[in-house]
């Protein structure tokens, strides 16, 4: 037969690796998800980019959609103002050829700032998924030394309460 001292010793040292094991598992496991998580932080962080880009051109296009339909609207106010016989560029037709002409710049220009705002918003939330990569990595490296903190104080406890048997 063993004797009690020899089991004892034989059954810490399995639960020891057990331990050991255990916590290594989930320290890899801690560690995949995180550079997993981390991935998927830069894809959105890179689409976040894209769609800062993509708001930019498209609001460059509608500004120069909306000032060509402003010098064609000025166009067709002349045009309209001459085909009725009034002097164009002097007094009321002036002043609404002007007036056109203001407002289309003015809607071009609040255009061109949207488009900016929008921008800056994905730029934004760019900036937040880059912080969150790394806040997912710094999280990983914490949560596996928890993990081998907690394996090592396990096995101190194991092996304590041996000692203190035999002792």
């Amino acid at each position: 037969m063993c004797e009690p001292t020899t089991i004892a010793i034989a059954a810490t040292a399995l639960s020891a690796g057990t331990t050991i094991y255990g916590a290594k598992r989930q320290q890899e496991a801690l560690k995949d998800s995180g550079k997993f998580n981390a991935q998927i932080n830069k894809i959105n962080e890179n689409l976040a980019h894209q769609s800062a880009n993509d708001a930019l051109v498209a609001g460059q296009q509608k500004e120069s959609i909306r000032r060509l339909n402003t010098r064609q609207l000025v166009s067709d106010q002349r045009t309209g103002f001459a085909a009725s016989g009034v002097v164009v560029g002097e007094g009321t037709t002036a002043d609404v050829i002007d007036s056109a002409i203001a407002l289309g710049e003015l809607d071009a220009l609040i255009i061109r700032d949207n488009a900016l705002r929008e921008s800056e918003a994905f730029e934004l939330e760019a900036e937040s998924r880059a912080l969150g990569g790394g806040l997912a990595t710094a999280r990983t490296q914490s949560q596996s030394s928890a993990v081998g903190i907690q394996a090592a104080s396990d096995l101190f406890g194991l092996t304590a309460n041996v000692a203190g048997r035999f002792a």
